[in-house]
């Protein structure tokens, strides 16, 4: 089974992001070139082991009969270059025994998707291809009127034209 996750850029770096039947916004701050309108990659990232934890203690926890409550987790990163050197995870579990505690989080570690998928280093395959472009709007003015793309002829091609000339 796989999962498709869709970003388009909008305007400079923020970009729209379609997860299904859900969107949201993704942008940089304001101090790299972004616009700080909503979270970066990275806040992403960590709020996804965060929430896919916090899912999975819930999860585990009510497998076992158990109610935990509250259940909040904390990530933090440590970045080192262009990557996190490490991510730690800080789980506050209310309602339950230290034993249980233990045993749900144990759990939770196995069965998070996330955390999963980040200690098991997955292939990432990048791809590209040229878009295409958006349409023009409809110009009316006479052919020999209508600004040229420098392609030659008006924004025809000339096949014998050389590179410069």
């Amino acid at each position: 089974m796989e999962r498709v996750v869709v970003a388009a850029r909008e305007d400079g770096l923020r970009c729209r992001v379609r997860a299904g039947d859900h969107e949201f916004v993704v942008d940089e701050p304001a101090s790299v070139g972004g616009t700080d309108q909503g979270p970066q990659p990275t806040d992403l990232l960590l709020g996804a082991v965060a929430s896919c934890f916090t899912i999975a203690i819930s999860y585990c926890a009510a497998k076992r009969g158990l109610s935990p409550e509250p259940v909040q987790v904390e990530v933090t990163g440590t970045y080192d270059g262009p990557m996190f050197r490490s991510i730690t995870i800080s789980a506050s579990v209310g309602g339950l025994t230290p034993d249980e505690l233990a045993t749900v989080t144990a759990a939770a570690e196995r069965v998070c998707y996330v955390t999963n998928t980040l200690r098991g280093s997955p292939t990432v395959v990048v791809r590209s291809a040229p878009a295409h472009p958006a349409p023009r709007p409809h110009d009316d003015r006479p052919h020999d009127e209508q600004p040229h793309d420098g392609a030659g002829g008006g924004g025809r091609s000339d096949t014998n034209a050389r590179p410069g000339a």
